[in-house]
C-alpha cells in the first residue's frame, strides 16, 4: 500500500469537511436544527471506524446544534429589530444634525446681511421673526 502524501491528506480533508459543512447548511436551511443529523450520523460513522475522539466531538456538535436551532431563530429576529432601530435612529439623527445645520446656515447669513444693511425696515423685523419660529422648529 502507498503511502499518502500531504497533498492527497490535504485534499481528502478539505473535501470531507467541505461536504460536511455543505450538508448541514443545507439541512439547516431546509428545518433549522436538523444539520444535528449529520452530526450524529458523523457521530456513528466514528464509532464504527473505532475513533472514539470523533464520535465526541461529532456529538457534542449536534447536541449543539439542537439545542441551538431554537435560540437562533430569536437571535435572527432580535438582531433584524436591533438593526431596523439603528437605522430609523441614525436617519433622524442625520435629519436632526441637518435641519440644525440649515438652520445656522441661514441665521448667519440673515445675521450679515443685517450688520450690512442690506435688510431694511419691516423686512428686517419680519426676517428675525421668521428666524425665531425657524430656530424653535428645529429644537
Amino acid at each position: 500500500m502507498a503511502e499518502t502524501t500531504w497533498a492527497e491528506y490535504g485534499t481528502t480533508f478539505t473535501l470531507t469537511v467541505g461536504a460536511t459543512v455543505g450538508a448541514k447548511f443545507a439541512c439547516n436551511a431546509v428545518l433549522p436544527g436538523s444539520g444535528a443529523a449529520v452530526d450524529f450520523f458523523l457521530a456513528g460513522k466514528c464509532l464504527y471506524n473505532g475513533d472514539k475522539t470523533g464520535a465526541a466531538i461529532n456529538t457534542v456538535s449536534g447536541i449543539a446544534d439542537l439545542v441551538s436551532f431554537g435560540l437562533a431563530g430569536c437571535i435572527k429576529d432580535a438582531m433584524k429589530g436591533g438593526a431596523k432601530t439603528a437605522a430609523t435612529e441614525t436617519a433622524k439623527q442625520t435629519a436632526k444634525s441637518a435641519s440644525k445645520e440649515a438652520t445656522k446656515n441661514v441665521g448667519e447669513e440673515l445675521s450679515k446681511q443685517l450688520a450690512t444693511g442690506v435688510i431694511e425696515g419691516s423686512a428686517k423685523s419680519a426676517a428675525v421673526e421668521a428666524t425665531k419660529v425657524a430656530a424653535k422648529s428645529c429644537l
